[in-house]
């Protein structure tokens, strides 16, 4: 969000995780702004990157109350996390720091920990208690103006919860009840970002391939796409598909011009028997024929994926399976994670692949004549 220069935000937003957790922080701004704060809110960046540019970091040394809404998916992202803490605490000490999300509903997380938690100017607090712990913390002021950076998309809830039950994730043990949002809904949200002035729209919600109106389950993801393409002149962004929820109706609207030629479809792993361990619910000839329609239909597709690296039972056939697949396709990029086990998911008492292992596995991506220049590796 770009705001007037001239006036420094009461409130910093930073936003770690998938699309759901940035409508969260959306609603959470629209909901502050009309309580008259003024919000910088961070909708994107590297997780890696604090900040995207020396604005971003001054507001964060300036600012009076800072939220962190966390993830808890991997380890990784945690420390990630705890490391921004760290920071932040150095270059504001006086900020109030507020984390909010699924990490604080997530029973084993890092961020939980005393030597984290043991600090005056750092509080948990459920998101939709927020607005009503700052009210109360300070009196009304005369509203301020908000111009959002409409560059960036505006974040659509379609669905919340998840039913895939893949082995290594925890979203379903977090954020236990499923639900699809209504056709009615999801419009409203639509008409709302309109008024904001957004330009472009995003989709929240796992697996959001699979949605359907809960009172009308001839309605599915592919009507909505058609409505928002035929209906309105937002453009689609950020899509993200899981491989099962690819129907062909649905290759034939992607060529359209008012959706983003990146799209990510992740696949994790290009082996049979582990996609089996997964529950992912496909197999590799699956996905070879949904990319090769998808590469068909769309000459100038830019596709990425994701591949986890050193799951439990992984073995150096099924990592070769998966370079071998990856090399059949001319992805644009490929984000490789290395297993993180977390308490909770169904695979996390497995017996692991040694640290050293995976490294070695990372590294021959890294180094891979072919792969080397579209891997982005996000875990070690």
């Amino acid at each position: 969000m770009k705001q007037n220069k001239k006036i420094l935000p009461d409130i910093f937003i930073r936003t770690y995780g998938c699309a759901s957790n940035r409508f969260d922080s959306q609603q959470l701004t629209f909901d502050l702004i009309n309580n008259n704060f003024f919000v910088y809110n961070q909708s994107f960046g590297s997780d890696k990157q604090f900040f995207r540019d020396k604005y971003e970091s001054f507001i964060a040394s300036k600012v009076k109350i800072f939220i962190i809404h966390t993830c808890p998916i991997t380890s990784y992202l945690e420390k990630l996390t705890n490391e921004f803490i760290k920071y932040l605490q150095k270059i504001n000490k006086k900020a109030k720091i507020i984390l909010t999300g699924c990490s604080t509903r997530y029973k084993y997380s890092l961020l939980k920990r005393k030597n984290i938690l043991n600090s005056k100017n750092l509080v948990i607090i459920d998101l939709d208690k927020i607005p009503y712990y700052l009210s109360k913390r300070r009196g009304q002021t005369s509203k301020c103006e908000v111009e959002f950076n409409h560059f960036e998309p505006g974040t659509v809830l379609i669905k919340k919860g998840c039913n895939k039950y893949c082995t290594y994730c925890i979203c379903p043990r977090i954020c236990k009840k499923f639900r699809c949002l209504t056709f009615q809904e999801i419009l409203s949200q639509i008409r709302q970002l309109k008024s904001w002035q957004f330009k472009s729209i995003e989709f929240a919600g796992p697996c959001i391939g699979d949605w359907h109106d809960p009172f009308d389950n001839s309605l599915t993801f592919f009507d909505l796409v058609k409505h928002i393409l035929e209906q309105t002149d937002f453009r689609i962004t950020n899509l993200e598909l899981h491989p099962s929820d690819v129907p062909n109706e649905l290759i034939y609207f992607l060529k359209s011009e008012k959706i983003d030629r990146e799209i990510s479809i992740p696949i994790q792993s290009g082996s049979d028997r582990i996609l089996q361990i997964m529950n992912r619910r496909y197999n590799v000839a699956y996905l070879k024929k949904i990319f090769k329609k998808l590469f068909t239909k769309i000459p100038d597709l830019r596709l990425t994926t994701d591949i986890i690296v050193g799951f439990p039972g992984e073995s150096e056939k099924d990592f070769k399976k998966t370079i071998n697949f990856l090399k059949q396709f001319p992805f644009f990029q490929i984000d490789v994670y290395s297993y993180s086990p977390r308490k909770g998911a169904v695979v996390s008492s497995r017996r692991r692949i040694k640290v050293e292992d995976i490294r070695r596995r990372i590294s021959r991506l890294k180094e891979d004549r072919i792969l080397q220049k579209i891997i982005n590796i996000t875990s070690l």
